[in-house]
């Protein structure tokens, strides 16, 4: 894989993934403030989630170009119980590049299983860089998504979120986007729950981002 495609999957693989520490209920002073949807990156890209998920403003961040952005239970996050809880609660990030001239994952997705298999792309997944922290348990391709399913066992690293979890990578408007959908150590999900969730995620930021 060039060096580009590495460059630019090892920022997004590399995004945090931890999940946040829940706020208590009835406690107004953990209050957090939340929007259903956000622009990040030039040219914007908009990213809200499934319904029931509010987009966590004091948790994401953008950066030379680049975003990482944390959404979680709209309940949860503000503290309002007028707010629709989602179908399956979990944690969800999504991850924004930088435009990638001349690299999409679209043209690459026949490669992507291979790679990420690889101690490269390993590395690449794993929360603390060592590829023998982490094992791909599950890939799959659907349309222009790339799927994986993996299990991090870097110490420390869920941080209250569980080992198992998946992730996407696709393109918008010329950014490569990674999403992921993790449970925590309270609520695990399922791989097939994950999974829903994660395609929900992917369909709703691509509805969002249509011209």
């Amino acid at each position: 894989m060039a060096a580009l495609a590495a460059g630019a999957l090892m920022m997004l693989a590399g995004a945090p993934t931890e999940a946040p520490a829940a706020p208590s209920r009835n406690s107004p002073e953990n209050t957090r403030p939340a929007a259903l949807r956000v622009r990040v990156s030039e040219p914007a890209v908009v990213i809200a989630g499934p319904a029931g998920y509010c987009v966590d403003l004091a948790a994401s961040r953008q950066r030379d170009g680049e975003a990482f952005v944390l959404l979680g239970s709209c309940a949860a996050i503000t503290q309002d119980a007028r707010h629709r809880e989602p179908a399956v609660r979990a944690v969800i990030t999504a991850s924004v590049s930088g435009l990638e001239a001349g690299y999409t994952i679209a043209q690459t997705l026949p490669s992507l299983e291979r790679y990420f298999r690889s101690e490269e792309g390993r590395r690449i997944l794993s929360r603390d860089g060592r590829a023998e922290s982490i094992d791909v348990l599950e890939t799959r391709t659907e349309g222009r998504v790339f799927y994986v399913r993996t299990r991090d066992l870097a110490q420390g690293a869920a941080a209250g979120g569980s080992a198992e979890y998946w992730r996407a990578f696709f393109d918008v408007d010329g950014h490569i986007v990674s999403a992921s959908v993790l449970g925590t150590e309270a609520a695990p999900l399922s791989a097939q729950q994950g999974l829903s969730v994660l395609k929900s995620f992917v369909r709703k930021i691509s509805r969002e981002n249509r011209s």
